[in-house]
């Protein structure tokens, strides 16, 4: 009970008033402006793992140190995005080109998009390297007009979403294994390539991904053990439009949704080892959905284009901070963009904007119209810490030696950690 009355407590007192920019300053920053580095073109994705940042760009692939030294690059055919995700074991990636955009918009096209259109894609591939920079295959994947989703791997696995089908692929040659429908193989090519291709994961034993309004459970040759789209019917389960997640939590995996009636609030699902509905936490927020989770080591953080959200591992709120003014307003490329007219929702990139340390949180915002920066909140309480003014905008970010990695239009930037 004292625990309870403790988090209403600390949630009330974070949400009194909303957060703004009042207190903005420069951050300690440091451009990485190597030579090796800008022949990649620009950076699409980054990762880190162990220490080192990995970074996939246009033109190739690449990790740096915490201080900014370049360890490696290993060049790629030009594609207009590169995901990356690594482990101890080396890297694995996704990329492919846009079909009829133009080569010089591809890349802003991917991040920003628009839902009027019909983007299609081509070119799509999944590859493998060393941790030191050894390229161990690039394969193709099924030929289709849909975008690949970043990747997830396990030791001998990679795990990719198409938006109509989980697909499994090996990790010493990139060869499909196997592959598992998901509910979108039903609808018509406009509703599946506009909406959010979420990166798998894998729990247990099992492969899980999500598109739209299904959730899908695999085996490890791809085929579907479960499919929970029939939640959708069921007023107190119905998962609506997942625009994030599956993510790995304790021990759990955790989705969150956009609704597609307007007068819902956003939902936080967690999924249990088995892929069992746990626990489902509201946002309250109504004018917008999830678009983007972190976490420590004792909290989730939630994104919606209005409020942060601090959640415990049993779904119970912690705190709860909300936009005064354009404090948690939503950066270029964070967020989340409706179809227009409707509440379709998808992300506006596939970047990660909000990252988190055990001290404070770190949520990608809108400052002016040509600056995004970080705004900075206590990550126990939720207070706000203040804003970090980044002069330029972020697409991607990751914590890597003490800083926090943006990838930017103007490069890659390490600022230093509050």
């Amino acid at each position: 009970m004292l625990r309870k009355s403790l988090s209403l407590a600390l949630a009330l007192a974070a949400a009194c008033g909303g957060v703004q920019h009042t207190n903005v300053s420069k951050p300690t920053s440091q451009e990485v402006n190597a030579e090796e580095l800008a022949k990649l073109g620009r950076i699409t994705s980054l990762r880190e793992n162990g220490g080192t940042l990995f970074i996939g760009a246009e033109k190739g692939i690449a990790a740096i140190d915490g201080s900014g030294k370049v360890l490696w690059t290993l060049e790629q055919p030009a594609a207009m995005a590169r995901l990356l995700e690594a482990d101890a074991d080396g890297i694995t990636f996704t990329s492919f080109n846009g079909d009829g955009i133009a080569e010089g918009g591809a890349v802003a096209h991917f991040l920003i998009g628009d839902l009027g259109d019909e983007p299609h894609f081509k070119d799509q591939s999944v590859g493998a390297a060393t941790r030191d920079g050894k390229l161990l295959f690039t394969a193709p994947a099924m030929k289709g007009v849909t975008q690949m989703s970043p990747p997830a791997m396990t030791k001998d696995q990679i795990g990719v979403s198409r938006g109509r089908g989980l697909f499994v692929y090996s990790r010493a040659d990139g060869h499909e294994i196997g592959r598992s429908p998901l509910l979108a193989e039903l609808l018509v090519d406009k509703w599946v390539l506009n909406a959010s291709f979420n990166r798998p994961a894998f729990l247990n034993g099992a492969w899980y991904g999500s598109h739209l309004t299904d959730f899908v459970k695999a085996d490890g040759k791809g085929e579907y053990q479960d499919r929970t789209r029939i939640w959708r019917i069921l007023p107190v389960l119905g998962l609506d439009n997942l625009t994030i997640g599956p993510v790995l939590f304790k021990n759990r995996l955790i989705c969150g949704n956009a609704p597609y009636e307007g007068d819902k609030k956003a939902v936080v699902f967690a999924f249990d080892k088995e892929g069992g509905k746990d626990w489902k936490e509201y946002i309250d927020d109504k004018a917008s959905g999830v678009g983007s989770i972190t976490a420590n080591s004792e909290r989730l953080f939630v994104a919606t284009n209005f409020h942060v959200k601090a959640i415990d591992e049993k779904g119970s709120e912690v705190w709860d901070q909300v936009n005064k003014k354009g404090g948690l307003y939503p950066s270029k490329y964070r967020g989340l963009k409706y179809a227009k007219g409707t509440n379709h929702a998808a992300r506006r990139s596939q970047g990660q904007l909000i990252v988190a340390d055990e001290k404070n949180v770190y949520v990608a915002t809108n400052l002016s119209k040509t600056s995004d920066a970080l705004t900075v909140l206590n990550a126990k309480t939720g207070e706000y810490v203040g804003s970090l003014d980044l002069g330029t905008f972020v697409s991607d970010m990751a914590l890597v030696g003490g800083k926090i990695a943006l990838a930017t239009d103007d490069g890659l930037k390490l600022v230093q950690a509050l």
